[in-house]
């Protein structure tokens, strides 16, 4: 129980009144909050509504690379780059006005390592008020790692059957060869030029579709200064 006494004087006598109210309820909902705050395995960031980090779980601290006292009392911005800020503080006054957002980004931490986070913004209320935001995060960094590496073995393997599915003519393979290549450091064109003997000529050309624009000369040329 919560106990609010009052001292009541009516000449010559005193009474005191005694209101007791049960928050036993609302203590085991405070304790279950704050037991998913410090022991959810991802990052979670308390939030005043002036940006400042006013608590943090010890997962946030290990991800950021800072110790948590160090971590109380800073700006989230600090660990945003700037070309992400704007999309951090939309999200944030969004939370702010009572509406929950998500946003993933790329953030610094204190270390210096650039991280790809997944976060949830979370509106924190009091009486009916958003007093604070609660910000979940989730570093994602690996698995887009993971996915990229995958994407790019997919990548390997095609142009491979593509090269073997292309017969035994060798001009056929030349080609296939060339377009591989292409397509793995992402260059607009390129050519066999053969300059062994006399004037330089192309044996092969592929341009990739969409890609800039690159003239048969600008072509030879790079293949002589190459030599």
């Amino acid at each position: 129980f919560r106990w609010t006494t009052v001292a009541v004087q009516k000449d010559p006598t005193y009474w005191v009144v005694a209101l007791g109210e049960d928050i036993t309820e609302q203590l085991q909902s405070e304790a279950r909050l704050r037991s998913l705050f410090a022991h959810n395995p991802d990052p979670v960031l308390a939030l005043a509504l002036d940006g400042g980090i006013s608590d943090c779980n010890d997962a946030a601290a290990r991800v950021s690379g800072i110790e948590r006292d160090e971590l109380l009392g800073r700006h989230y911005t600090t660990f945003v780059p700037r070309a992400s800020r704007g999309k951090a503080e939309k999200a944030f006054a969004q939370a702010a006005a009572g509406i929950p957002a998500s946003l993933a980004l790329c953030i610094i931490n204190g270390e210096g390592r650039s991280l790809d986070v997944q976060g949830t913004i979370i509106p924190q209320y009091s009486a009916g008020q958003v007093v604070g935001i609660y910000a979940v995060f989730q570093d994602t960094t690996e698995r887009l790692a993971a996915q990229q590496q995958a994407q790019m073995q997919q990548e390997r393997m095609r142009n491979l059957y593509y090269i073997a599915a292309s017969g035994g003519n060798p001009e056929s393979r030349i080609r296939a060869s060339l377009e591989m290549g292409l397509r793995a450091f992402g260059l607009p064109a390129g050519a066999v030029v053969c300059t062994a003997s006399g004037t330089p000529h192309i044996v092969e050309l592929y341009r990739s579709p969409g890609g800039a624009a690159v003239s048969d000369d600008r072509i030879l040329a790079a293949a002589i200064n190459a030599e």
